[in-house]
């Protein structure tokens, strides 16, 4: 199965820790970007050309000057591939079906904080269909100074996504994981990728040459204030105008500042259960643990456990708050050194 070498999730990131994410994920039509290979000879074009419908939902489908393409959502459900179709003039095409969706990101995200997706990828070639279950760990890693031939740029956030596959080709139990390095930049995308697969010794690297994206941050903006005397009335801001959008985008304020009493409160961040117990709510299983992988961890566990109890091999244990046994003397004794118990 061939992989997509590209993650083109764009974040709003600050020095703080958590983020939204949902904002500035430039899949707006007609949005391009292109890169160089590390030869700076070797470029590649990718355009955001509409929207389909891919595996039963409703994609953005992002092309490159080959023809082939990639399969983004950006929802409530986080930042998500769902497949791709690669070109191949001399040994056929290829179209990949993810399910569920890799998350690379979810619709909060924090610094540090990765988020998991299981299911199977389905590879369909000209002349078979190959079925690999997957298991994704992606994590945005730190926000990172990055300068390309596109600009320099100080607050992107480096992502890394590590997918893992395990299935069957022509009879033979197979088994490799790609890795992906991604720093993204609020308004641009992705500026920089590293791209690597366990069973090659090839890193392929693309770095932002040019980029035409339409800008969907508004500039800062603030309500006039307004002065209540009745209480349980809804209160109407005054109008305002939003510049600094140069495409059509849906607007909205998350966390602010208001007053009650001449004491001002500010909006924040739910906390973690609340976010929890909304998902139950509304039935979003993201950041729940399905119960047949529930399952197949405790057969693991169970197997190593039962393994303990039938084999006791002889290891030097020794009774908690002494140094430890004799044979870890002996064992630095042979070099002619010992212990420094202080």
């Amino acid at each position: 199965m061939r992989s997509a070498a590209v993650i083109l999730v764009c974040l709003s990131a600050t020095e703080a820790a958590a983020f939204s994410s949902a904002p500035y994920f430039p899949l707006i039509d007609g949005a391009s970007w292109t890169y160089v290979a590390p030869d700076g000879v070797t470029t590649e074009t990718r355009t955001v050309s509409g929207t389909t419908t891919f595996n039963g939902a409703q994609v953005k489908v992002l092309r490159d000057q080959t023809g082939s393409e990639r399969y983004y959502t950006n929802d409530a459900s986080g930042l998500r591939s769902h497949g791709a179709l690669f070109t191949d003039p001399v040994y056929g095409d290829e179209t990949d079906f993810s399910n569920p969706p890799f998350i690379f990101l979810s619709r909060e995200a924090t610094i540090g904080a990765s988020v998991f997706s299981s299911g199977t990828t389905i590879a369909v070639l000209q002349s078979a269909a190959l079925l690999f279950n997957y298991f994704s760990t992606a994590t945005p890693v730190a926000i990172e100074p990055v300068i390309v031939a596109a600009g320099s740029f100080a607050n992107a956030v480096h992502v890394r996504v590590v997918v893992s596959y395990s299935g069957t080709r022509d009879g033979r139990q197979v088994a490799f994981t790609n890795t992906w390095d991604v720093w993204l930049v609020p308004g641009v995308g992705s500026v920089r990728e590293l791209f690597n697969e366990s069973t090659s010794v090839r890193t392929t690297i693309w770095e932002l040459q040019s980029y035409n994206v339409p800008d969907l941050i508004p500039d800062a903006f603030t309500l006039p204030s307004k002065t209540v005397q009745v209480a349980g009335v809804a209160v109407v801001s005054d109008p305002i105008t939003v510049s600094g959008v140069a495409a059509p985008t849906p607007l909205s304020i998350v966390g602010g500042e208001y007053q009650v009493n001449g004491g001002a409160f500010r909006t924040g961040m739910p906390e973690a259960y609340e976010r929890l117990i909304l998902d139950c709510m509304v039935g979003d299983q993201t950041l729940f643990t399905r119960a047949d992988e529930i399952e197949e961890q405790w057969l693991l566990v169970d197997t190593i456990v039962a393994a303990w109890q039938r084999d006791r091999p002889a290891f030097p244990n020794y009774a908690a708050g002494t140094w430890g046994p004799p044979s870890s003397d002996a064992l630095i004794r042979r070099d002619g050194r010992e212990w420094r118990r202080n």
